[in-house]
């Protein structure tokens, strides 16, 4: 249920990044390509796929951390969460994970 919550806020937050992160990030870590597979539908090199999904992965990390409080366990996955803004403006206004 956490996750799944959590998850309403990255659409919105993907949005958001630059196009050539947005394409990379959504081809490797919505729809499971591999990032060789990611680089040929996108025309791109591998490593040039990889920089993209770094630097949008990155955006992401901190355009969530701006919006939420996020508590990780010990493993480093979500325990907890809770929106810094309860109106979802720090979001951008699309977040609906509260």
């Amino acid at each position: 249920m956490l996750h799944t919550k959590l998850a309403g806020c990255l659409r919105p937050i993907i949005e958001r990044l630059a196009e050539s992160c947005r394409q990379a990030v959504t081809l490797v870590d919505l729809k499971g390509l591999t990032q060789h597979e990611a680089a040929k539908r996108l025309g791109l090199s591998v490593s040039g796929t990889m920089s993209r999904v770094q630097r949008g992965r990155r955006q992401l990390r901190d355009m969530l951390k701006t919006c939420c409080v996020i508590a990780l366990d010990r493993r480093g996955g979500v325990a907890d969460y809770d929106l810094r803004d309860q109106q979802g403006h720090s979001c951008g206004g699309g977040c609906n994970c509260s």
